[in-house]
Parts: structure tokens; sequence; C-alpha cells
């Protein structure tokens, strides 16, 4: 597929696009074919019709109709990629006459691009820089962690139930005599402590001694998964089965030997600063590349427009829906239990939207100023690095897909283009530094780009 930008007045392009026979002929098969699922003609079997008998009963202008509607949107997609444009409204798409079978075809499209930001001529950037640090608590911490997850169950004997003890239980609950669904379980193992159990089932464990059966009353919460007996008040039986204790090792070389390929603590303590130090360097150097960008965004001169800023907000709201629906619960279900409306959170995401806007738009100034180009080898080394890091079976056989999809490959330039661009924005800008922070053991990524929606998701930091 060839395309020809033409630039036109206020921020206006049209792009002459030539499908290639090729295409042309793959769109015509896939419109017979889908067709054919779907027309009954007479003689023949649901989707066993030949293209000659489907098209005496529909006629060839529903078959050039049915490849335009399925393959359209998609030339004209691959032709914005093409082109390295973004477009910020539905075009407006012509052409002199329908495609034919066997023969090439060319259309116009004419749409509003994003604009084109300006950049001071003598840029300056800076943006905070904070030195992480990796205190000593913090490995502590870790080593902890080692050692609960090396701790071995010794049995109690005879000692009563006590918090902390790993208990093996089988309990039984009824609401006014009747079992609930549910709400009973067999060989289930818990730390008593753990919170994992309702306050009474726990409260009447300490004290009990193995083999020994005890009833107890509470009260099923609310979110209880039989909607019948939530909130109820339940008469459970509990049964302790076995009662273990856990004994943590000693915190030495022979842990160290046990639990790593290191034959010291002190040698396990070192590897463990290093990891921590990367972890916080990584955090770290994110942080100043997303400082860099908001301050290559800050200082550009562009008009917004409005249509692109709102794409955005449907954009952010639509992974936020899948967030929600991954999770088992609609967007509208979570609005209405903390008093939200769609309103309130499309408010929120649009400042975000049109900072992120603002810092893309921005970012082409500059890589157009810096003439950064990335070569194919550049490219194909980036595509196989992106592929080895998302755990492709083969990493080299999905590089050569993509170089050889004009689409997917100019897509992707696109995309190593601003990253090169961004890495020779923090190459230039001055860092001003900040007060350290302490190095968190699962700090998690820094992005690019962050978007703030304002809502909550369950299982997020707070």
């Amino acid at each position: 597929m060839e395309t020809t930008l033409e630039r036109l007045d206020g921020d206006r392009i049209r792009i002459k696009v030539e499908v290639s026979t090729h295409d042309i002929d793959h769109a015509f098969e896939h419109a017979i074919r889908d067709l054919a699922k779907n027309t009954r003609v007479p003689g023949f079997r649901p989707g066993k019709a030949p293209a000659a008998a489907l098209r005496a009963r529909l006629g060839n202008e529903a078959i050039v109709a049915e490849a335009l509607d399925g393959h359209l949107g998609g030339w004209y997609g691959r032709a914005l990629d093409q082109a390295g444009v973004e477009p910020v409204e539905r075009p407006t798409i012509d052409y002199d006459g329908p495609p034919v079978e066997g023969e090439p075809w060319t259309f116009t499209a004419e749409v509003q691009v994003a604009p084109t930001a300006e950049l001071p001529k003598k840029l300056e950037l800076e943006a905070p820089r904070q030195e992480a640090e990796v205190p000593e608590d913090a490995i502590d911490e870790r080593l902890e962690r080692m050692r609960d997850m090396a701790a071995q169950l010794e049995p109690v004997g005879d000692e009563p139930a006590e918090l902390g003890m790993v208990a093996l239980i089988d309990f039984v609950s009824r609401v006014n005599g009747k079992k609930v669904r549910d709400g009973s379980a067999s060989d289930y193992l818990v730390e008593l402590g753990s919170g994992r159990l309702l306050d009474g089932i726990e409260a009447a464990l300490i004290g009990m001694r193995e083999g020994e059966t005890r009833e107890t009353t509470t009260v099923l919460p609310e979110e209880a998964p039989d909607r019948k007996v939530a909130g109820k008040e339940a008469v459970f039986e509990i049964t302790l089965k076995e009662l273990k204790r856990r004994v943590m090792p000693e915190l030495d070389d022979s842990f160290a030997r046990d639990v790593s390929e290191f034959e010291t603590l002190a040698e396990l303590r070192a590897d463990i600063e290093r990891q921590l130090r990367e972890r916080a360097d990584s955090a770290t150097e994110g942080e100043f590349r997303s400082a860099v960008l908001v301050a290559l965004g800050n200082a550009a001169t562009v008009e917004i427009p409005p249509m692109m800023v709102e794409r955005r907000v449907q954009d952010r709201l639509e992974t936020i829906a899948r967030t929600f629906a991954r999770r088992g619960m609609r967007l509208d279900q979570y609005l209405q239990m903390t008093g939200q409306s769609i309103e309130d959170v499309i408010r929120d995401l649009r400042p975000d939207a049109e900072a992120s806007a603002r810092q893309e738009l921005a970012l082409k100034a500059f890589a157009e100023r810096e003439q950064i180009a990335p070569s194919d080898a550049e490219l194909e080394a980036f595509v196989l690095e992106q592929a080895t890091e998302e755990g492709e079976k083969d990493p080299a056989e999905t590089t050569r897909k993509v170089m050889e999809s004009p689409s997917a490959r100019e897509s992707l330039r696109e995309e190593l283009r601003l990253k090169m661009a961004l890495d020779r924005a923090v190459e230039i800008a001055k860092p001003v530094p900040v007060a350290p922070t302490a190095a968190v053991e699962d700090a998690p990524e820094v992005a690019e780009t962050r978007t703030t929606s304002g809502i909550w998701l369950p299982g997020d930091p707070t």
C-alpha cells in the first residue's frame, strides 16, 4: 500500500492511498465468505454457495459494500501509521469509483490531525531527581521474609492454641439449623492471628487442643456469598485436627547456605542490598524521565484540540472499566458503591489527558528538532528486545513478522523514535537534587507517563 501526504491549512491533511491488487482481492474474498454465512441461496447449504451464485442473488454492489465496510477502516489506519500522523476527528473519505477485483484501487482521506507544538529556540530543561537510599531495615525486612518462608512447622503436642500457631481445622456453619452455602471446609490450614478467619471463629480456637471440637456464634459478613444469610448470626462447629508452631531458623551462615547460593550471611546481605539498589535506581530513573517529559510539555506552546483530549479520556475510561472487569466488578457498580458519577470521573481524568496530549506533542516536536529517525537496524533490535521481554515463544520470528508488516513496522518505529527522543531529552536535562527517599521493597515500575483517575481500584495501594 502506497500513501502520499498533502498538508492543508489549519492542521488538516489529505492522504492519497493506493491499495494493492492483493489487498483488494483479499477484501472481496472475505466479503463473499462473510455474506455467504448469512445469505440463503436456494439449492446450497448455508455458507456453501459459490461466489457466482451469491453475486447473482445479492448483486455486486452489496459485495463491494461489504468489502469496504470490513477493510476500508484498516487501510485508512495503515495509511495513518505510514504517514506518522494522529487524527483528532473522523475522516472524510472520497474515491472516484468502487474497487474492482483484480485491480488496484485509490481513495483519499481528509482529516484534521494533531497540531505541531512549538518549543523555545533555547530549550532549557530542568527536572527534580531524587537519590534513593537503601536503609538497613529494608535489608532486614527482606531477610525476615526469607526466614518466614524457610520456617519449619513442628507439632506442639498437648499445648493449647495460641496466636501465631498454624492450625488445621474443619468447620461447619449453620443459620437457624440449616447449613450455610459455602460456609463449611475440611482440612483448612490457617495461621492464627493472620486475619483470614472471622473474629468469632479465631477467638474460639484460642485455647483449644488437638482433637477438640467447639461451637461458637458469630455474625456473617454483609458480603457473604449466600446473600440470604449475609449479616445474620451463624453457629460454627469447629474441630481442631492439628496444631503446629513455626520454628524460625537462626539468621546465620547456615541459613544463608540453605536459602541461597551464598556461603555466608554477609554475602547474602550484600546481594540483597545490590538488588534493592538496582530497583531503587530504576525507580529513580523512571521518575526522572517522567519529570523531564512533564518539563518538556510545560515548555511547549500548543493548543490542544478538545476532541484529542476527549478521545484520551475515553481511552482511560475503557482501561479503568477493563481493570474492574478483570476483578469481577462493573465500573457502574463501583461508582454506585462510592457515590461517584461518571461525570465526576471524566472531570478528574480530563486534566491528565490534556497534559498527556501536550507532552506527546512536545516530544514529537523535540524529535523533529533533534532529527531523530531510527534506522531499520535499530528498529529490528528494539522489536527483538521487546519480544524477548514480553516472553514471546520465538522472539526472532515475531521480529521478522513485524518487520515484514508495513503498518506494524512503522507504528513501532514511531514508538522507538519517541523513546529515543525522550532519551535525548533526559540526557540534556539538568537534574535538580531533592531530598532522598528510602528504597521501597516492592516499588512499582514507573511508566513514562502517569494517569491519575481519582478512582481507587480494589487491591490497589492507597
